[in-house]
């Protein structure tokens, strides 16, 4: 079934033409709105819109960086913006690298964070005191 396009130019016309348009596209039948309106319904019900799946494929990853970004992100204000720059660049190595790590062991990305900040601190006391 073929929909009558409900679009018409108005430029140019004069109003006997818009008002002939207008009741032209009002001219369809409930039997055929009824129609459409169940292919319509039947089509949605079937598996996953191709575009849901194409976000998935190719922004999901964005999403759960956000996502993570904003639960390890210390909001305040800088000045200067290469050390805003530096401090995304660790954020971001932080994250990475918790991806990375629940391929070995599962943890929250707070845990993570934490393990890591107190594995870097004894280090460098180590490294301080030879």
């Amino acid at each position: 079934m073929k929909l009558k396009s409900y679009f018409f130019d108005i430029v140019g016309k004069s109003k006997a033409e818009i008002s002939r348009a207008i009741l032209k596209a009002q001219d369809i039948s409930q039997d055929q709105l009824k129609n459409f309106h169940d292919k319509l319904s039947a089509s949605q019900k079937v598996g996953t819109l191709p575009q849901h799946e194409y976000y998935r494929s190719h922004f999901n990853a964005v999403d759960l960086h956000d996502r993570y970004w904003n639960q390890i992100q210390n909001p305040h204000g800088v000045r200067n913006w290469k050390s805003k720059m530096v401090e995304a660049i660790i954020y971001t190595a932080i994250i990475n690298a918790w991806s990375f790590s629940q391929f070995f062991e599962s943890c929250s990305i707070n845990e993570f964070q934490n393990a890591l900040s107190l594995s870097l601190l004894d280090k460098s006391l180590n490294l301080s005191n030879l």
